[in-house]
Parts: structure tokens; sequence; C-alpha cells
């Protein structure tokens, strides 16, 4: 099949099993620049942010701008009435389009950008119905805010049709493999959300104008994925009846996505392990647990823009073609392992001077060692960002989702006892072992359901296990060197030995003639004027 930048040889059920790999191709540069696309989208606002964000508490004021950040979480956790959708309508697409049934995808972007539409309504609704409730009986906000604060919630809950309906459009585009075009919109609009705060500032300091500036901002998003998506469909791009079949389809599969996504999340974020600390322990705790977790999950940016990029590309190739999933899993772990490792152990061995100089001796006492064994779980969640991935995308979001809550009540009990018998240690180190559970388990599952080599630990498996111990065990030893300009010198011949052991021990002759050929394409395109999207 040939489709745009991507080609993906057919493979024929009789020779599904053979070790033919997938060809390299244009397939791996759409993967990278899809991916570069992704960073892109994400760091570029990040970088903004720094910026703006003081500026921002400066001219609110403190208060104003804590209940700036309350709204913005409200609405955030409220866009669960996404339900999902969003990335079922990806995976919809990409498959119509494999199997190309192009005729298919009018109805398939109309039911879902509809279906979307109402479920934003029903959003704003509710919480528009929850906002006195929050203002008043659930956050403490000052007495003089409330009026503002109230209005402010609103106006949020007014755009809350156009957060979750954006989210079809982007799913459309993804679909299509627009890595491109999403994040040239992307990228405007989250600049959007920090700069024009400080707009608003130059003219007036109140709150409710700053958020209202912000939904509007959230419709315009709305209308340029909405229009894009539509102008994706070509000359078929007139409205078409919602298809009440094909609406169960997308809700069907999407539930077990919000499911995967909010259980999940719980865990691999940590939430749990707060409520647990905060109850077990102290608040003092609690901010020596958070500080280095909320660092450490940053680093989960990397495999979420790969995965993102990879996912249209599992679903095209679906239970057809066996042969292509697998080869696009095992050079997207190797990938993973390739780029998170070195960062894990860069964390790892400046883990105690870093926080000393941030934060200061009485965190580096209490937060080294918790920052180190979260590092090393940051790196066994990214590898399993790959198995999730093509288990949902090729239709089996229920498998992720049905592991999630058998692993939560045994992670909370665990977690519950590590907590008033080790400490902040215990209950880092149970947050480390689910992570490790968990990639084997989803290694599993997608071994079971792809078919590919059954043995708990394969070859290439088994590779990335001895490899992460390994990793950790280099990491952990250049914490014992003394002097920064020492260690600083053994982590560099240390990255220097793992990616060369990297290349020659975890990639094969076809990883490494593919990376080859990929660098090769690269650097002919770095005098190109554009790139298309």
């Amino acid at each position: 099949m040939k489709h745009g930048a991507m080609t993906i040889t057919h493979k024929s059920e009789s020779d599904k099993d053979s070790s033919t790999p997938v060809r390299t191709g244009s397939i791996w540069a759409l993967l990278t620049r899809n991916t570069v696309f992704n960073l892109l989208g994400r760091i570029l606002p990040m970088g903004i942010a720094v910026v703006c964000i003081p500026v921002v508490v400066d001219g609110l004021g403190t208060e104003p701008f804590g209940v700036l950040t309350l709204a913005w979480m409200v609405v955030g956790y409220f866009g669960i009435f996404d339900l999902g959708v969003g990335r079922a309508t990806t995976q919809f697409v990409a498959r119509a389009i494999e199997n190309n049934r192009q005729g298919d995808l009018p109805t398939v972007v109309w039911t879902s950008l509809m279906m979307l539409i109402v479920q934003g309504i029903i959003g704003a609704i509710a919480v528009a119905a929850a906002v006195p409730w929050l203002v008043k009986d659930v956050f403490t906000i000052p007495a003089g805010l409330l009026d503002e604060a109230e209005r402010s919630f609103m106006a949020l809950a007014l755009s809350m049709p156009f957060i979750i309906g954006a989210s079809g459009g982007r799913g459309v585009l993804e679909g299509h493999n627009r890595f491109g075009l999403v994040n040239a919109i992307r990228i405007p609009a989250s600049t959007f959300n920090f700069v024009s705060p400080v707009v608003v500032l130059l003219f007036s300091q109140s709150l409710f104008y700053v958020v209202l500036v912000l939904a509007i901002g959230r419709a315009a998003v709305f209308i340029a994925f909405t229009i894009a998506a539509i102008k994706s469909l070509g000359r078929d791009w007139r409205p078409r009846t919602p298809r009440g079949a094909l609406a169960k389809e997308l809700l069907g599969y999407g539930g077990w996505i919000t499911v995967t996504n909010m259980v999940g999340a719980l865990m691999s974020f940590g939430y749990i392990d707060r409520f647990v600390v905060s109850s077990r322990l102290d608040m003092s705790a609690v901010a020596y647990y958070s500080t280095p977790f909320e660092m450490v999950t940053k680093l989960l940016f990397l495999p979420a823009a790969l995965v993102m990029s990879l996912f249209p590309l599992f679903a095209a190739c679906g239970m057809e073609r066996l042969n292509d999933l697998r080869d696009l899993m095992r050079r997207s772990l190797k990938a993973l392992m390739v780029i998170v490792a070195p960062i894990v152990i860069l964390v790892v061995a400046f883990a105690g001077p870093g926080i000393d100089l941030w934060l200061g001796a009485e965190f580096r006492i209490e937060s080294t060692l918790l920052l180190q064994l979260m590092a090393v779980g940051i790196l066994m969640l990214a590898l399993g960002t790959i198995p999730s991935g093509a288990i949902q995308a090729v239709g089996r979001p229920d498998l992720t989702a049905k592991r999630h809550i058998v692993e939560l009540p045994l992670y909370a009990v665990a977690s519950w006892w590590a907590a008033g018998a080790y400490g902040l240690t215990g209950v880092a180190s149970v947050w480390l072992g689910y992570a490790t559970v968990d990639v084997i388990v989803l290694w599993i599952i997608s071994a079971r359901l792809i078919d590919y080599d059954r043995s708990i630990v394969n070859r290439d498996n088994g590779w990335l296990l001895f490899s992460v111990i390994v990793v950790t065990g280099l990491a952990f030893g250049l914490t014992a060197i003394p002097g920064i300009v020492l260690r600083s010198t053994a982590v560099l011949v240390t990255l220097v030995l793992v990616t060369t052991g990297f290349w020659r021990g975890l990639m094969t002759d076809a990883d490494r003639a593919g990376f080859i050929r990929l660098l090769g394409r690269l650097n002919r395109r770095r005098s190109e004027s554009g790139v298309e999207v």
C-alpha cells in the first residue's frame, strides 16, 4: 500500500508470520518528520510559557492566578466528555484509507464532528451546573474573588463544545498523517494561551477578561481544526447525516480509551501516590514526593510524541499486516530506548547536585533517591507506550483498559502499605515496580494479540530488559563518583559507551542500514526550502 509519503509492503495471510521486515523506505522518514513536528508542538509552547507565566502572575496577582490555574484544571478534567472519540476517529480514518474505503470518510468525519459537538454541549452544561458548588464549596477562594471567579468559570464552561469538538478535527488530520498541519494549528494555539493574558493585562487586570479571551481562542482553534478536517475530504466535503451504528462504534472504541486514560493516570502520574502520602505521612512529604515526580514525568512528552505519530501507522497495518506491525513495534521500542536511556542516566547521575542547586539541601536529602527511582520508572513507562498504542490501534482498546482496572486495586494497596512501612522510598519503589510489571504485561498482551513470539521475554524484549538493567546499574554507579567535574567526565564516557553498545548490540543489521539510509535522506533534504505538511 502506498499513501502519500508512507510505503508499507503488503503481506498475504500465508506469509504473515515470515520474518520479512517492512520496507524502511519513506515510512521512517515520515515517522521521524511527524515525531519532530509533535515534539516542536510541545516544546515551543513550554518555552513561551516559561517567559509569560511570571508576567501573568505579576499582573493578575497570586490569588487570581491561582483561580485561573484551577479553572484550567477543571476544564481539563471535564475534557473526559470527549469519551475517546477523537482517538477513535484517528483509528477509523486510518483504517478507511488503508483499505481504500475513502468513500466512507465523509460519514466518519461528519459523524465524529457532530458527536463531539453534542458531547461538548453536555460537558458545558455539566461544568456550568457545577460552577457555583466548585467556587463556593470545593475551592478555597477569597471572598473578594468569588464573583469574578464564578464568571470566569462560566466563560470556560461555555468553551467546552469548542474544546471537545476540536479533538474530532485533530483526529481526522492525524488519521491522514497530517501532523505538520496539526502542529501548525497547535503551536499558535498553545502560544495564544500564554501570550493573550499578557496582552489583556496591558488593558485590564480583570481575571474574567483574561479567561474570556482564552475561551475565544479555543473557539478559533475549533474552527481551524474543523475547516482543515472538512477540506481533507476534497470534493466530498458536504455534510452527511450521522449514522447511529457508526456513532455506537466510535463510542465503544473511545469508551475504553477513556477508561485507560482515567485509570492509568491515577497510577502513571502519581495521583494515588500523592493521596496516599498526604494521608499516611504529612504535607511536607507530599512536597518532597510531588516535586521530583512533576519534574520527571515531563520526560514522557518524548514517547508521547512518537506514539502519536505511530498510532495511524499502527492502525493502517491492523491485523492484516502483522509483519509490518511487528517491525514498527520493534524498531520504535529500540528508538525509544536509544533516546530515553541517556536522559535517564543524566537524571540519575546528577539528581543530587541538581536538586541541591534548584531547591536546596533539605530537598536534596529527601528527594534525590525518589527522583532516581522515578527516572528509571519513566524509562519503563516509555517502553510500554509502544505496545499500548499498537494494541489500541488494531482495535482492542478494551485490553489496555482491563489491564489497568486489574492493576489499580493492587497498586493502591501496595502503595498504602509501603508508605506506612518504608515511607517515601517505599511509595516510589512501588511506583517503579508498577511501571516494570505494566510494560511486561503489555508485551505479553501484544505478543498474544499479534502472534509475535509468545515467550514472555523474546530476543528483542530480552535485550531491552537487559539494557534497562545495565543502564540503571551504570547510572547509580556514577553517583558514587565524587566531584562534579570527575562525575561529568565519567557520565560523558558512559553515554558514548552506552550509545555504541546500543548501536552494536540492540540494533540489527537491518536497523543500522535503515538508520543510515534515513540519515542520508535527511542530509539531502536539509537544503530544501520547505517541508510538506
